[in-house]
């Protein structure tokens, strides 16, 4: 009473080493991979490449699903061990989906193709693990087809709007900016959560839309403020790291800026730790060509991920944004405010602004003005709201002084 099963096996961080140690160093690494896999496979089991960085393994008569998960994790360990590519350490992790014969499939594609969604829901689930197929997968990834079908018209039809929170100046209490968001309302005015919509579209690429969409609908803003002769604010666009990896979007937001009336330092990118993971260099490089338009950048969620702060040196970051996690409980607890106060004097060692979020009541707003933080925003302030609402804010506001 034996399985068979086959295994889809993806590797989760592999274009890294191909950024630094070239695509030589990457196929070394994965030959030398491949030679680690086979040590764990038995003669009948098949191992084949079939794309990049994309393996499957055909297991056949295993005595139970046990000793699948077994070998799982024996793939899962030794992958993770260190690689020595030109001399140097390199570590990959990997993703493996699986789907079993006949239940999850009898053909060969409805296989693979079962095994490859499981390796996804591997993926999200943190990487560096496994999972086997089952039916809701199906079902969600029909939910995920749907959304990407509908984000796909409502990015053509111009569904998606901008809302703008207001960010307010600390010292000055006056409202110095906004964040840019993104929403995202049906025809029929149903409101679609970002975070319903917003991994999908990095998980396809209809990211680069929105962030085109977000930097456009910025400027055009600044641009029609200036006319009104409202004084300059400035306005902060969240990219993610795949947007940001685009070379043709890095042109994009410098000819806005260029074709514009604007300054270029009225616009902030806001990215988040993940830049960490990347290629510094690369990264350091790019952000860097756009200062030299003016642009500065904020570092979102300080703190949550994998922060280091030799990369807060080594990147040309200006402004420094504390996560409301880290404000939630400062008035009641004396650790949260010990860890909130080190990192607004990390950041003001370094000389950069301070930008607290997720403010929701007096107090916090109070502790955040005591320690100096430059900026604030959150609802007990203002709620984000569309841009025509924030305009009439502003020109009441330029009017009152």
């Amino acid at each position: 009473d034996s399985m068979t099963a086959v295994l889809f096996l993806d590797l989760d961080n592999f274009k890294r080493v191909n950024d630094t140690e070239g695509h030589k160093g990457g196929d070394e690494l994965l030959i030398k991979m491949v030679e680690r896999i086979n040590h764990r496979l038995r003669e009948q089991d098949t191992l084949a490449r079939i794309g990049g960085d994309e393996f499957v393994i055909l297991v056949e008569l295993v005595k139970s699903k046990n000793n699948i998960e077994n070998l799982c994790e024996a793939l899962l360990e030794t992958i993770s061990k260190e690689f020595i590519i030109n001399g140097r350490p390199q570590y990959v992790s990997s993703s493996i989906g699986i789907a079993l014969y006949p239940q999850d499939g009898i053909t060969p594609d409805s296989l693979l193709s079962n095994a490859d969604m499981a390796m996804y829901d591997a993926k999200n689930n943190g990487k560096n693990a496994y999972r086997f197929y089952h039916r809701k997968l199906e079902a969600h990834a029909r939910e995920q087809m749907d959304i990407e079908r509908e984000l796909r018209k409502a990015i053509n039809n111009q569904e998606l709007e901008i809302y703008l929170q207001p960010k307010i100046g600390l010292d000055c209490n006056q409202i110095l900016g906004a964040e840019v968001l993104m929403r995202w309302f049906t025809a029929s005015g149903e409101s679609i959560p970002p975070d319903l919509f917003i991994p999908i579209a990095e998980s396809t690429g209809l990211i680069k839309k929105i962030g085109e969409f977000a930097i456009s609908s910025a400027i055009s803003l600044l641009e029609q403020w200036q006319l009104e002769g409202i004084a300059p604010l400035k306005l902060a666009v969240n990219l993610s790291i795949i947007e940001f990896q685009d070379e043709h979007f890095i042109d994009y937001i410098i000819e806005s800026i260029s074709n514009s009336s604007i300054s270029g330092d009225q616009l902030i990118i806001e990215l988040t730790e993940s830049i960490f993971m990347e290629n510094k260099e690369k990264m350091s490089k790019t952000m860097h060509k756009l200062k030299h338009y003016g642009v500065a950048f904020a570092l979102d969620d300080f703190g949550k991920g994998y922060s280091s702060f030799s990369y807060l040196q080594l990147l040309p970051i200006d402004y420094l944004k504390i996560d409301k996690s880290f404000l939630q409980n400062v008035i009641t607890d004396e650790q949260s405010a010990a860890i909130a106060k080190c990192i607004i004097d990390i950041g003001h060692n370094l000389d950069l602004a301070i930008i607290a979020e997720g403010i929701e009541d007096q107090e916090t707003l109070d502790y955040v003005s005591k320690t100096h933080c430059e900026m604030a925003q959150g609802f007990f302030m203002y709620r984000p709201m569309p841009s025509d609402s924030f305009t009439k804010l502003i020109r009441k506001n330029s009017h009152a002084k």
